[in-house]
């Protein structure tokens, strides 16, 4: 038989698409919700109040955890009257913060030594909304109370709040702890003025002010208690080291707080995270946590924050320098709360089923409406206790049921590219002719 050049494209060409659909069909996995393949499931308990249809949110707990996909994508939300597949809405409930700033000047500044340093800040207009007046100072180691007034003509003032400002400086060990802003209930006045009670402590100086409206929603988090898989106390290095196991990988920890008795301490802290307590990743090199106590003066930091982890194990590094080992009596661990939210009706039974290692990241229109509806009268639902599916059968990928399936067609693939490269530069040499 005689295969003609065109003839022969075109039979590359399609051998060439076959291949290919091929090669997406097997690694892809496109079916929508099959009861089958979802190992793990739980019923979601609908709020007892909670009748006709409305969304409803539910947070996810340790089990899902610990049993999805990193990043969650086989989470599927089911109506048990007809196994049918629900759209939902995943979210983290990381809280919000809104902070603007205003430029001001400082006027009518006066010192009064053994009692007060005064002042008034300008917003320049009337009309901008603020509630805190940061206040910037070279000053060190102190805590005062601030009263602050409002007024729009300066000459009649309105009391706002009490407030304190306080500065922690250590010097050898190059430790700062400040917060010299301060708070009030949110106006529209241009004049804030400031009364910085000092009493018989050295003058409060001022250098520079700056005006802020400052919103902020709290996250919400789920906290979880760490087992100390071991502690070592390196005197040679002057660390203590101790080994938290959280039992599983997948909790997506950001946070990490210490009961400690002590006080008077400040200790640098490293962490680091591992999944087999072999190799170790460093998350935070930075931390710090302290508490300080002087008659009325105290203040503590007991948590540090750091980028988002799935880990099982973190390893935390205390730098103790010459200073004894404090005593730990309770590590706690955060993680912000994940919800899904879906729409439920009272009549219905509803499961969230997780766990399938292949499944696919569903795409929801809710997923682009759900921000122009309205969050804050959504009820809460729980969730019941881990059920193993009965019915479990997953389906094995086509590659790993013939693993030589994939590298064959690749071959084939790079064969008929080779004879078609070799027919096609044959075929443009006879078309130039001989060289002469």
């Amino acid at each position: 038989m005689v295969i003609f050049p065109n003839s022969f494209s075109r039979i590359v060409s399609y051998s060439l698409f076959g291949i290919i659909i091929l090669n997406l069909s097997v690694l892809t996995l496109w079916a929508d919700f099959e009861h089958r393949e979802w190992p793990f499931h739980k019923n979601i308990e609908l709020p007892s109040s909670f009748d006709g249809t409305s969304y409803i949110k539910v947070s996810l707990d340790e089990n899902v955890f610990e049993r999805s996909l990193p990043d969650f994508s086989d989470i599927r939300i089911v109506d048990m009257t007809n196994r049918k597949e629900l759209p939902y809405k995943l979210q983290i409930e990381q809280g919000e913060r809104v902070k603007k700033s205003y430029e001001v000047t400082r006027q009518d500044y006066q010192e009064i030594l053994g009692q007060y340093t005064e002042f008034v800040a300008d917003l320049g207009k009337d009309g901008i909304l603020h509630n805190e007046l940061e206040i910037q100072t070279y000053s060190t180691n102190f805590q005062y109370d601030v009263l602050t007034e409002a007024s729009n003509d300066k000459k009649e003032w309105m009391v706002l709040s009490q407030d304190s400002i306080f500065d922690l400086t250590i010097v050898d060990k190059k430790f700062k702890a400040q917060n010299t802003t301060v708070k009030f209930p949110a106006n529209t006045y241009r004049y804030i003025k400031a009364k910085v009670i000092t009493g018989d402590a050295p003058l409060f100086k001022v250098t520079g002010l700056q005006s802020h409206y400052f919103q902020e929603s709290l996250p919400r988090k789920r906290p979880l208690m760490p087992l100390v898989d071991r502690r070592i106390e390196d005197k040679e290095n002057k660390t203590s080291e101790l080994v938290l196991d959280l039992g599983f990988s997948g909790f997506p920890v950001n946070e990490i707080i210490f009961r400690i008795q002590e006080d008077n301490f400040y200790r640098k802290v490293k962490i680091e995270s591992s999944d087999d307590k072999n190799n170790w990743i460093i998350v935070n090199d930075s931390g710090s946590i302290y508490s300080y106590r002087n008659g009325e003066l105290r203040r503590k930091t007991l948590s540090i924050l750091f980028p988002e982890i799935k880990s099982r194990y973190l390893r935390i590094t205390i730098f103790n320098e010459d200073d004894s080992p404090l005593s730990y009596s309770e590590i706690t661990l955060l993680a912000f709360e994940h919800q899904v939210i879906f729409e439920a009706n009272s009549k219905s039974d509803y499961s969230i089923y997780y766990g399938n290692k292949v499944a696919r990241k569903p795409i929801y229109d809710l997923e682009r409406t759900f921000e122009f509806m309205n969050e804050e009268d959504i009820p809460e639902a729980n969730l019941g206790e881990e059920m193993g599916n009965i019915d479990y059968a997953p389906t094995i990928p086509v590659t790993e049921r013939f693993p030589w399936l994939l590298p064959v067609s690749v071959g084939i693939s790079a064969l008929l590219i080779a004879l078609l490269v070799v027919k096609t530069y044959r075929k443009v040499n006879k078309s130039l002719g001989p060289r002469e």
